[in-house]
């Protein structure tokens, strides 16, 4: 599972109701994610779930590997973790 965004959204168990605190509509947490087979997703979270699903998130990179040339999109949690290459494992 890579974490995308964790934040607060309107919600309401009925999906025929569309204005934002009307009708019981209240806001909740929910994590967006891709999971296993780069499907986006998303799920309502606790609060107290919340800190962790922020730690674990990724941000979208596009990098340009320095012995091939070749583009290529990784998931990284910081800027300055490594990754491989998918071309030429470098």
């Amino acid at each position: 599972m890579i974490v995308i965004s964790v934040s607060k959204r309107w919600y309401h168990p009925r999906s025929e109701v569309r204005q934002h605190g009307k009708n019981g509509a209240k806001k909740r947490w929910f994590v967006f994610y891709l999971d296993e087979d780069g499907i986006f997703c998303s799920k309502r979270i606790q609060w107290y779930e919340v800190f962790w699903y922020k730690s674990q998130k990724h941000h979208k990179r596009r990098l340009i590997c320095i012995d091939c040339g070749q583009k290529f999109v990784a998931y990284v949690r910081s800027d300055d973790q490594m990754i491989e290459c998918p071309y030429c494992g470098n």
